[in-house]
């Protein structure tokens, strides 16, 4: 299907063109004499009925006047023409060389960007899971590095939270563990904790009247040694969602992220 006039002219690149039309009326009006400029003045007698004499005035025309100029510049000094012409070529270089430049060193850059992100260390949540076996509540969480360079330096708080929703929790951060590890590529390393709860608790958390939480983060160094970290946070699946395998005893299957508490960079 061919493409509306106004599409293809606003396909085509205008920029070189101003370029060289400015570069050849440069050239031109360096080259033009002035002299070639002026208007002879002819007085001419003229039939009229009055018998009336005037002064008419003709000039050349300013495409004949510049190229009777530059055709005299060129005939009387040559060598400054092509002086000039090679100066005015020269800067042009400089300007597209300079542009040239520009560009190769963006490519490289953004080559450079796309690299780190390729090659740097993902590490992410393969599974977790929340269950109260009777004496308290055992949480955890799996993390895998899912890239093809190691996580060095890997350090890591967990933690978890009862409250009566998770609006009213405060997620409060805990230090560090003075642990730490490289993950290697494909590694899975687990995040375990085991909360202390009373039977009280525990039969809130199943009716739904209260919600458990778990929440840590990870920071760590990829390849490129900058730093990165991810936080991550789980709540109990609704009571309906919830495995009840025997009266006192309940398992939340897949445990909910918790929006705006789950990031990484």
């Amino acid at each position: 299907m061919r493409l509306p006039f106004w599409v293809r002219w606003g396909r085509i690149k205008w920029r070189p063109w101003i370029y060289a039309v400015t570069l050849v009326g440069v050239v031109l009006l360096i080259g033009a004499d002035p002299r070639s400029n002026s208007c002879d003045i002819k007085h001419t007698n003229q039939r009229h009925s009055s018998s009336d004499t005037s002064d008419q005035k003709t000039c050349n025309s300013l495409d004949r006047a510049i190229f009777n100029g530059m055709t005299k510049f060129v005939a009387d000094k040559p060598g400054d023409f092509f002086l000039g012409v090679g100066a005015l070529a020269t800067i042009g270089l400089l300007f597209y060389t300079g542009r040239l430049w520009r560009s190769t060193s963006d490519l490289v850059e953004r080559a450079d960007i796309n690299a780190q992100k390729e090659l740097r260390a993902y590490l992410g949540v393969l599974g977790s899971y929340i269950f109260y076996d009777g004496n308290g509540i055992q949480a955890g969480v799996e993390i895998v590095n899912n890239s093809s360079t190691p996580a060095y330096r890997t350090r890591w708080w967990f933690t978890y939270e009862i409250a009566d929703s998770v609006e009213s929790a405060r997620f409060t951060a805990v230090p560090q563990l003075d642990a730490e590890w490289d993950q290697v590529p494909g590694a899975k390393n687990t995040l375990r904790i085991r909360a202390e709860v009373s039977g009280a608790d525990a039969k809130a958390i199943r009716e739904g009247t209260k919600v458990f939480l778990m929440y840590g983060r990870l920071d760590y160094f990829d390849a490129f040694d900058k730093p990165r970290h991810i936080e991550i946070a789980y709540r109990t699946q609704t009571p309906d969602r919830l495995e009840i395998e025997q009266w006192r005893f309940w398992k939340s299957p897949e445990p909910v992220p918790i929006p705006g508490h789950y990031k990484s960079t």
